[in-house]
């Protein structure tokens, strides 16, 4: 029987920036006219999205759209850069941590975030922005960001703007989700390269039984929902058990399980780089082979448990 195989590792990533002051320069006395931070759903809200939407449309990423918890992040961040004031009045190193976004109710996998201060458009802002610090600018403009949010509060002569950019871990994981629920799908592209790797090696082709699909569908969804993974269940049931319990009567079956990946693609190779994995699926006394996969969305982590059970009648 195989062992656990390593689970996919979850990669994230932050950016920040922050702009320099772009319409004249509030000295080390500047006092804040009102502290009264803001969320904006209308007016710079609009002309900030119009305008870096449409520098985002150039390189074909999506649009950003507005979302109600980046705004509050957003006023997070005014507070933190207006906590202790510096010679130039703020703090421009101030950023958001994970925390500060999850506290809003957005549970981040990438944001961008950041600090400008003018009494200009925020077009001229934008364009400015860009041409003065391209490097920060382009964390705007990357493809996985779909949220935004802004705040505002009157600074000195001016305002200062705070804008968050972001994608949630659960938009990252839809594309996912919607791909594994396509069983029949998931089915053909396993049997496709199951038999591919059989062709290589001069072997017949396996053939997907139902209730060979049944056992590993069950098995799979079983394992995650009472929360183990292993080839003998808590109670001491074993493939045998299952594979008969589906129907099928078996001369000989075998299984290979797999926690972790979040593609067939990815399934298959670590099924095939692993020596015993590869074996069951390379065996030529098989015929028949059946195909599970469970996917559990829980507190913004995805968890994925594969199986393949293989059989001759």
């Amino acid at each position: 029987m195989m062992g656990r195989m390593p689970r996919q590792p979850f990669i994230s990533s932050r950016f920040a920036f922050f702009t320099a002051l772009l319409a004249g320069v509030i000295g080390s006395g500047a006092a804040l006219e009102s502290t009264d931070i803001s969320t904006l759903t209308e007016g710079p809200m609009e002309a900030f999205l119009e305008s870096i939407n449409e520098l985002r449309s150039r390189q074909q990423s999506p649009p950003l759209k507005h979302s109600h918890p980046l705004s509050e992040a957003a006023e997070v961040l005014l507070d933190k850069a207006l906590a202790e004031p510096t010679a130039n009045g703020f703090d421009s190193r101030a950023r958001l941590t994970r925390d500060d976004l999850r506290a809003t109710g957005y549970d981040p996998h990438q944001w961008a975030d950041g600090l400008a201060g003018s009494t200009g458009e925020p077009a001229e802002i934008v364009d400015v922005w860009q041409q003065a610090d391209p490097k920060s600018f382009e964390a705007f403009l990357d493809p996985e960001l779909q949220d935004f949010g802004l705040a505002k509060v009157t600074w000195g002569i001016q305002p200062l703007y705070a804008l968050v950019a972001a994608t949630s871990r659960s938009a990252m994981h839809r594309p996912i989700l919607e791909a594994l629920s396509d069983l029949e799908t998931v089915r053909r592209q396993l049997l496709d390269r199951v038999n591919e790797a059989r062709r290589r090696h001069r072997l017949g082709p396996l053939h997907l039984n139902g209730a060979l699909n049944s056992a590993a569908q069950t098995y799979a969804e079983t394992m995650m929902r009472e929360g183990f993974y292993g080839h003998v269940s808590p109670q001491g049931d074993t493939v045998l058990d299952r594979v008969e319990a589906s129907g099928y009567e078996p001369q000989l079956t075998g299984e290979n399980l797999a926690s972790g990946p979040q593609t067939t693609t990815q399934a298959m190779d670590g099924w095939m780089a692993s020596k015993g994995h590869r074996e069951n699926i390379l065996d030529p006394r098989y015929r028949d082979v059946g195909f599970g996969v469970s996917v559990l969305e829980s507190n913004g982590n995805l968890s994925t448990l594969w199986v393949q059970c293989f059989g001759r009648p």
